[in-house]
């Protein structure tokens, strides 16, 4: 985990705690001064941006969704976030410069549930197109 993702992730939880009431800790701007202040949809608000931030940033903390914090292959990704879908990911490569690759998350081979990484595609239906030789 990043020092920065870290800081992120403990002030999301500070100013949730604080929004919704749950904290001693001074109030944060923005949040009601009084949480009786605010009406149940106010909080209902502010409860979802929080757990919609949280969720962005603990993706961040998984590697593959930025180059600078790359995954060594798509099952890495999957063995950390179960949840992830398939899509493109970004995977160091050989050179030690990630690649934005295609992670196919669902398909299941041979009782191999998931993470794949797909490394050639040909679409046989282009005229022109034929099989790789060898």
């Amino acid at each position: 985990m990043t020092y920065y993702a870290a800081f992120a992730t403990i002030l999301l939880v500070h100013y949730a705690a604080v929004c919704v009431g749950t904290s001693n800790l001074p109030n944060v701007t923005g949040c009601p001064a009084n949480t009786t202040d605010a009406n149940a949809a106010d909080l209902a608000e502010i409860k979802e941006t929080v757990k919609n931030l949280v969720s962005k940033v603990s993706l961040l903390l998984v590697p593959g969704h930025t180059p600078s914090h790359p995954a060594c292959s798509c099952k890495e990704i999957l063995q950390l976030a179960p949840q992830s879908p398939s899509g493109l990911y970004w995977i160091s490569g050989t050179d030690n410069k990630p690649k934005h690759m295609y992670c196919d998350m669902e398909r299941s081979c041979k009782g191999v549930a998931g993470g794949w990484m797909r490394v050639a595609s040909i679409d046989m239906t282009k005229t022109g197109s034929t099989c790789p030789s060898g």
